[in-house]
């Protein structure tokens, strides 16, 4: 090998003389020369002779030969002493030797490059971004370099390279090649980083001076011009004097200053910044050919003509000083307002006090206020300020604030319209029917639509981190990275470009991408962008259409337009393409008879395949449509062959489908040959579009009507969604509220009303929303009221939308005038739950309508199973502590030890285990009202406490001597008689006469007989909810036996017997066969009902032994037709001397 074949090896690697076959290279402080020759398989470098100087030769080392001795040292040199990248390749291009240098160069990686062959390397691989260079290089025998080209490291990012491959040959053939890396990266980062200080200090408006220590000038950029003028010095010369002394003691500090300096009867104002070989002076802010005196006046009339609104403000809150930037943004005319505070700038004067008071307590302050203008217009304004003290006070001593203000009311408006584009940007991404995908500069998806899931069967998050290549065949993956890489180089898009990848299961999918390559600002590319279609249906049709046309070719005049022919199919046809083909193909000729039907169509029409001729094509249209189908098929020209037409079609059996077709008019010099057609079956879409506009008229309809009732009723309705923001309101309620004008539509329903007020109605709303249970018949008087005194009545209920809470409905009726024009003729049957008709009933709705607005304790008397709970209810939630909680407590249910702890709570180690702070029941019902159920079976203990809640408000927690106080009103109910055991000394006479203040008595069931028809239809329609039936009502010999039973468990075992009935009832009437064993037995007369008279437990024996025959003795049951608990029943069999 001669100089030449060396010719242009990197710098410092190798060095050819001219003229000789020794090739030297370079390692550390010596040189060796060696000859070079290659072998047929690989590059060999033998023979070496080393010397300290390119002309001075080395003696190897005793029993070294020289030729082991020079290769070694070649391969150290190249090893180890390189500061450049070298690659070694053989006549194949496989790499057999890689150096250390490219190992830092390209990343630890690098050492798997050996063995791999540069030109069969995939072209996104490392290898293959060179392998047109090494062809190139291998076919000229000749030498090729690349500069500044940027690389993907193997490890990560990238780098900027030059390089070269030159070519080793032997008699005019390549033996092998050496492939060069220098890793520029650094120098250009350098490079650029110099050239954009450079500009920047050149360029830069504000003058930059760097000085040494002793302070000559030794650079100044063009801004300094005017200030070395007025100093009288220039570059290279000595700074004044005055400027001297300073920079010698910012130098001995090593830290940056600012100072204020008059030299010569000016005055500058310059930052002192010290570093290793100087220090660099900055002028900035005032010009510096004012005098000291012009100063201040300078500084003042910047200050007024700031941008941005700035006041003084005083202790007071008087403003000193405003600029015009703070008149305008307010409106305010300083001619016309002669003081000016803080707290008129305010839409919350309250608020703007608490603000200004922080604004003298620290030294700065920001935040975020709402201001009001004169016109009453708010807006919104951050606001900044600083502490202002005078040289002459007191240290420590504020006599002002700075206060700058700036309106963000637009840039809040355009954060809000840049998040709502966002939203409906993401909306109309995610709806689209296409897969829209975004990559990296690596080609890993970074996101991925959820039609992803539809066309690949993966999910967004499957794919994303993946590359598409992963999905692909690896020709399809080169041929992919080679167009994304084109279309990076150009910059350019790329539009319609079909991809084939693989389906989660295994299939092929066509896909039809679009896409564009997006960069930085730096002008990097951060990925490309696009979106894919699945076309695998099309491509598997035209390919159909080609595999037909190539079985038989379309006869074409040479004058003829191309288009797709539907020619008489040869002998040969594969029997597949009629048997899978979905669309309807036909051909007739010019008098419109058929000459050819595929099998769709023969299938559709029940025609004979094999014998077309006997029918003509207009025959299988609709009688309403053939007069068009004729002008369509007449108005095909030789310049306008082909048409689509939608018409109707006749069937088998008088039926019709809608078609859609496309016809061809085949011209043969100028008359036409043959007519060639291709129908689509799209009946199911025009009943499904006819059907859209059928529902859309009928919701359009619908919608109106409704709107007409909702806008005729008398009675105020108001609408709210589950954020109690306003959905609706109508007309009425102009006459029922006065703050019916500043309900808004979309708006929080609460900004109608002022802090101080609380309505009924949103109280309401609120109490639905969070129950989820409708609230009925509550009576109230509004503050916001029409005239004074309104009794209104309130209906709120919630509504529901795919089963989820949506919102809230409250209606609104003034019955102001109703109870004194007339008395109420017809009784009322639904009161808050409960439902009754009977006399009885409508005493209790009366006395609990008196109730609704009083604090008074009321003790709840009657049967176990009356419906005790309902009347708690009913004065809770029709009362002005509805919006206040309810809290119901078992007496009976709850172990004596632990009850003090339930009801008034205990704190952390009042008695063992008690860990830590426990809210009692009174504590829970603060705001609202208690339920104390079974209240007899109360211990003397908890009865005296109970007396002091009563009587002083007041409780201590157990463990605890802080007295509480109780804001809740006390409801209590027994199914005993107190004042037996008033007489027997288990309950305290005093608090019998403190819950005696108001009683209520629920009658038993069988005295009001006439509500068990009400009960009836009541507790059918929950069953038939319940369990899916459909049970019309009962049969006669029912309701005979329901009116005539004496109910010994009243309404809780009539609901239980309904409910048995119902669950064996199939439907219809349900009749005795449904009902419990007992009632059927009662019915029979084989077992008497029990006598009537007073179901007390404690001294009835005979009642207590015939409901435990009645339950056979089983204790659950028998605990459950008395409505007590098993605890009690224990007791209560204690007492009777009953053993089970």
């Amino acid at each position: 090998m001669r100089a030449r074949d060396t010719k242009g090896l990197h710098p410092g690697l190798f060095r050819a003389e001219s003229g000789s076959l020794l090739t030297s290279a370079t390692c550390g402080s010596r040189s060796f020369t060696w000859p070079v020759y290659c072998e047929t398989a690989s590059l060999c470098l033998l023979h070496g002779q080393g010397c300290r100087s390119t002309r001075e030769r080395a003696v190897p080392q005793a029993g070294i030969s020289n030729q082991a001795f020079w290769r070694e040292g070649l391969y150290r040199a190249m090893r180890h002493g390189v500061a450049c990248g070298v690659m070694l390749l053989d006549k194949q291009g496989v790499v057999r030797l890689v150096n250390r240098a490219m190992t830092r160069i390209i990343g630890e990686a690098a050492a798997g490059l050996a063995g791999r062959s540069l030109p069969q390397a995939p072209g996104s691989s490392f290898l293959g971004r060179f392998s047109e260079l090494y062809r190139k290089a291998a076919h000229t025998l000749a030498e090729t370099s690349f500069e500044h080209k940027r690389l993907p490291s193997l490890d990560s990012g990238s780098i900027i390279a030059s390089g070269k491959l030159i070519p080793l040959s032997k008699h005019g053939k390549l033996t092998g090649m050496v492939f060069t890396i220098r890793d520029l990266s650094e120098l250009v980062l350098a490079k650029d980083k110099a050239r954009r200080l450079s500009w920047l200090v050149s360029e830069n408006p504000m003058p930059i001076l760097c000085t040494s220590r002793q302070g000559t000038i030794s650079y100044a950029n063009p801004a300094a011009g005017p200030i070395l003028r007025c100093l009288k010095t220039q570059e290279g010369a000595m700074l004044p004097q005055e400027l001297v002394e300073r920079l010698s003691r910012a130098c001995l500090d090593g830290q940056s200053e600012l100072v204020d300096i008059v030299c010569q009867d000016q005055s500058h104002t310059f930052v002192l910044a010290p570093c290793q070989e100087g220090v660099n002076l900055y002028l900035y802010g005032i010009g510096a050919e004012l005098s000291s005196s012009e100063l201040d006046e300078v500084r003042g009339q910047a200050l007024h003509s700031a941008r941005h609104a700035m006041a003084m403000f005083t202790r007071q809150g008087r403003a000193i000083y405003a600029n015009p930037a703070l008149y305008r943004l307010w409106s305010i005319n300083p001619d016309q307002e002669s003081f000016l505070s803080f707290q008129s700038l305010w839409q919350s004067r309250e608020l703007a006090k608490t603000v200004f008071a922080a604004l003298f307590a620290q030294d700065e302050w920001s935040g975020e206020l709402m201001a009001k203008r004169g016109d009453d217009e708010s807006f919104r304004v951050r606001v900044s300020a600083n502490r202002l003290k005078s040289q002459s006070a007191q240290s420590g001593d504020t006599q002002c604030v700075a206060v700058w203000f700036h309106d963000i009311s637009r840039s809040l408006h355009d954060q809000a319209a840049l998040r709502e584009s966002r939203e409906k940007y993401r909306a109309l991404v995610e709806a689209s029917s296409d897969l829209i995908w975004e990559v990296d500069p690596r080609g890993r998806y970074t996101y991925a639509s959820p039609k992803t899931q539809d066309i690949l069967g993966y999910s967004p998050e499957d794919i994303i981190g993946k590359t598409p290549f992963s999905l692909m065949s690896r020709d399809e993956a080169r041929r992919t990275s080679e167009l994304f890489v084109y279309h990076a180089k150009a910059r350019t898009s790329f539009s319609s470009v079909q991809l084939l990848m693989q389906h989660s299961d295994g299939r092929d999918i066509w896909l039809e991408v679009s896409g564009a390559p997006y960069f930085n600002d730096a002008g990097s590319l951060s990925g490309f962008r696009g979106v894919a279609r699945d076309i695998s249906e099309r491509k598997q049709a035209k390919e159909a259409v080609a595999c037909h046309l190539a079985q038989d070719p379309p006869h074409i005049n040479v004058g003829e337009p191309a288009g797709p022919s539907l020619a008489q199919p040869t002998r040969g046809l594969a029997p597949i393409r009629d048997t899978v083909a979905k669309d309807l193909i036909c051909r007739s000729n010019a008098k419109g008879r058929l000459t050819y039907i595929n099998t769709a169509m023969s299938r559709m029409f029940s025609l004979a395949k094999d014998q077309p001729g006997q029918h003509r094509i207009k025959d299988l249209v609709h009688e309403l449509d053939v007069e068009k189908h004729e002008q369509h098929m007449r108005s095909l020209t030789e310049s306008r062959p082909v048409a689509g037409l939608v018409s109707r079609a006749r069937l088998d059996g008088e039926g019709e489908c809608w078609l859609q077709w496309v016809h061809r008019a085949v011209f043969d010099q100028g008359e036409i040959k043959e007519f060639q057609s291709m129908g689509r079956d799209i009946t199911a879409k025009v009943r499904n579009r006819e059907a859209a506009l059928q529902g859309r008229y009928e919701v359009d309809s619908l919608r109106v009507e409704l709107e007409a009732v909702f806008d005729s009723i008398s009675e105020g309705v108001i609408i709210v969604d589950k954020d109690m923001n306003l959905v609706k309101a109508n007309p009425a309620l102009d006459h029922v509220c006065t703050r019916s004008g500043g309900i808004v539509e979309n708006w929080p329903l609460t900004v109608a009303f002022s802090a101080e007020e609380s309505p009924p109605c949103v109280n309401l709303l609120r109490q639905v929303l969070e129950t989820n249970e409708p609230v009925r018949g509550y009576r109230a008087e509004c503050s916001c009221a029409n005239q004074p005194n309104q009794v209104t009545l309130i209906n709120a209920t919630p509504y529901h939308l795919d089963g989820e809470l949506a919102g809230a409905v409250v209606v609104i009726r003034d019955i102001t005038e109703k109870p004194e024009q007339e008395p109420r003729r017809e009784p009322r049957t639904l009161y808050h739950g409960m439902r009754g008709k009977s006399p009885k009933m409508q005493a209790i709705y009366q006395v609990l309508d008196q109730l609704s607005e009083m604090k008074t304790t009321v003790l709840i008397t009657g049967e176990s199973g009356t419906g005790k709970e309902l009347i708690v209810e009913a004065l809770h939630y029709g009362s002005s502590r509805i919006t206040g909680p309810l809290v119901k407590v078992n007496c009976s249910a709850l172990a004596e030890t632990i009850l003090e702890s339930e009801l008034f709570g205990h704190v952390r180690g009042a008695f063992t285990g008690a860990v830590k702070d426990t809210v009692g029941r009174f504590q829970a019902a603060e705001g609202g009202t208690i339920f104390l159920d079974e209240i007899g079976d109360l211990s003397r203990n908890i009865q005296l406490k109970l007396l002091r809640v009563l009587e002083t408000k007041e409780y201590e927690r157990v463990g605890d001597s802080t007295t509480c106080k109780a804001d809740v009103r006390l409801v209590a109910a027994t199914n005993v008689d107190l004042w037996d055991k008033v007489k027997q000394g288990t309950f305290r006479q005093d608090l019998f006469y403190r819950l005696k203040v108001m009683t209520i008595h629920v009658p038993p069931l069988r005295e009001r007989a006439e509500d068990i028809p009400l009960l009836i239809d009541h507790f059918l329609t929950q069953v038939n909810e319940t369990y899916a039936k459909s049970i019309e009502g009962v049969t006669n010999e029912v309701m005979n036996l329901f009116m005539h039973y004496h109910w010994p468990g009243n309404v809780r075992e009539f609901k239980h017997a309904i409910e048995h009935g119902g669950i064996l009832c199939p439907g219809g009437f349900m009749s005795l066969g449904h009902l419990p064993g007992e009632l059927r037995q009662a019915a029979s007369g084989q077992a008497p009902a029990p006598a009537p008279g007073k179901r007390r437990v404690s001294s009835d024996r005979e009642h207590m032994l015939a409901i435990l025959e009645q339950s056979r003795w089983n204790k659950t049951k028998a605990s459950e037709l008395l409505g007590v608990s098993r605890t009690t029943l224990y007791r209560k069999l204690k007492e009777l001397d009953i053993t089970v």
